[in-house]
């Protein structure tokens, strides 16, 4: 038990080791797993070969001797030892003089398979990936706290990459002394944080984080458990969350009685009517949060009614616009209402219409493009719009320096016979607080500025070097960067790890 640090001896009296205390706490056979094949040998080498079928002590012994040449074994008391501590945390069972895999044995004999040969470092890589990728989905929505709720949420999810015996303090010059997993959750954790629209937020209390809720495109969901779960009002329409920083909208996308008329296009936009039954709206309360939802940093997620109490979920939404229009109210009189304009934050599940699937379309896309008759007259509306202001100066200067040649693959496209055009792409976009400076753009051929926005293409922010998803002729090839344009690292970084997360 010392070994394996589950206690620590001193000269007079026994206590609990850190790796113990673990235990204590969670009760997780995985948690005394972890701690045997971390410092003893074989445990690993024996349930790889159980999956191969039924062992004997012997036939374990003789295994151990052939696989680590340290080991000189006359008997097999050893070999025992490892077969009973496997047997105790339920990973095999025995018949007769014999051994086979669990259930859960088995599973795990799978997983030490997958991660075999696998370096500590490579464990926690892959646990950063992992995290990144899914936003941490394996830590519930609420108030978490980093060490009672968060550590324990992500070890149970992914207990063959949190290697509590690779120490921080080994893996780093200045590292403390803790396991370097938990070291990977926290930078995770504050990348997520700082991420726009992503589901972390910091929060005042000393090792709290508040998770927001994500939901499955296309799935049902009781409305009535929404707001047991997550608050906010159940009678209306645009429903504020205050604890959970969400805004939960719910419409039918038909016309009611009362004169909200939502609409839906395919790609998922949105038109969006404000709340109010008489009279003309105006914004507070529901329709206030929809509009300052970005101000305040909230998220806007939508659902459609079904009936009996179900909902369906659309999607995650930004309101980029508004405008007035004159509807009638439940009384059917002519009123100002205010109409919302919410864009998909990602490609959603079909609501409310079917799509082909790609199986179904015709491979000549002549085909198939069946165009709208469009409108013979021009509608036009009022709006009111939040723009960003870009320095223009900046970008012509910019171009100028450039001769208009693309950063990317040096090529200056003509839009005449004596003019060329190019584009200025901002690293870390005007919208997202983004500086409008030299340092945070970048000069692009349309092409590479729209791979560029898609995360097609990542450039290493030290030495520039391109990396890009399909184009091998610049795969590898070093960023163009012109004497006086110096480019912060901090937005390629920031372009690499937010923007192109998906890259690898």
């Amino acid at each position: 038990m010392e070994a394996i640090e589950l206690i620590k001896l001193g000269d007079d009296e026994v206590s609990i080791d850190w790796r113990g205390n673990q235990y204590l706490e969670t009760s997780a056979s995985s948690v005394l797993y972890e701690a045997l094949q971390s410092n003893v040998k074989g445990f690993n080498t024996i349930l790889s070969q159980l999956l191969e079928g039924p062992m004997t002590d012997e036939d374990i012994m003789h295994l151990l001797k052939t696989e680590f040449e340290d080991i000189n074994m006359d008997s097999p008391g050893v070999a025992t030892r490892h077969r009973e501590w496997l047997q105790v945390l339920g990973y095999v069972e025995r018949s007769g003089n014999s051994v086979s895999l669990t259930e859960e044995g088995r599973k795990l004999a799978n997983r030490v398979e997958t991660m075999g040969g696998m370096t500590h470092e490579k464990r926690v890589q892959k646990l950063r990936r992992q995290l990144l990728e899914t936003e941490m989905d394996c830590v519930p929505a609420g108030l978490q706290d980093l060490t009672e709720d968060i550590y324990p949420a992500v070890k149970a999810t992914y207990p063959d990459l949190c290697d509590d015996s690779y120490r921080c303090d080994e893996a780093h010059e200045n590292g403390q002394n803790q396991p370097e997993w938990q070291h990977a959750v926290r930078d995770i954790q504050q990348r997520l944080a700082d991420r726009k629209w992503g589901r972390i937020r910091r929060h005042d209390e000393l090792g709290k984080w508040l998770y927001l809720p994500r939901f499955d495109g296309g799935e049902t969901y009781n409305r009535s458990t929404l707001h047991d779960e997550f608050g906010g009002q159940r009678q209306r329409g645009i429903s504020p969350c205050r604890d959970t920083l969400i805004v939960l909208l719910f419409t039918s996308f038909s016309e009611t009685d009362e004169g909200y008329r939502d609409t839906i296009e395919e790609d998922g936009t949105v038109v969006y009517t404000g709340e109010g039954t008489e009279g003309d709206m105006a914004f507070n309360h529901g329709n206030k949060a929809i509009r300052d939802h970005r101000a305040d940093d909230r998220e806007l997620h939508l659902f459609r009614t079904l009936g009996d109490g179900d909902v369906e979920y659309v999607g995650q939404y930004v309101c980029t616009d508004w405008f007035r229009e004159e509807l009638p109210d439940s009384t059917g009189t002519t009123r100002s209402a205010i109409r919302f304009e919410l864009e998909p934050i990602e490609p959603m599940a079909d609501v409310g219409h079917s799509r082909a699937s790609e199986d179904d379309r015709p491979s000549s896309q002549a085909e198939v493009v069946d165009l709208p008759d469009g409108n013979t007259s021009t509608e036009r509306r009022q709006t009111v719009r939040d723009d960003v202001v870009r320095n223009e100066v900046l970008v012509r200067e910019l171009k100028r320096l450039y001769n208009d040649r693309c950063q990317v693959c040096g090529e200056r496209r003509l839009q005449g016979p004596d003019t060329a055009y190019s584009e200025v792409h901002h690293l870390m976009a005007l919208g997202d607080d983004g500086p409008d400076t030299p340092e945070n753009t970048v000069v692009l051929c349309p092409n590479h500025h729209i791979d560029l926005e898609n995360g097609m293409l990542t450039i290493d922010p030290q030495t520039h070097e391109i990396s890009h998803l399909y184009e091998s002729e610049i795969d590898g090839d070093e960023l163009l960067v012109e004497d006086g344009h110096a480019i912060g690292p901090q937005y390629l970084a920031y372009h690499n790890q937010v923007i192109a997360e998906d890259f690898e």
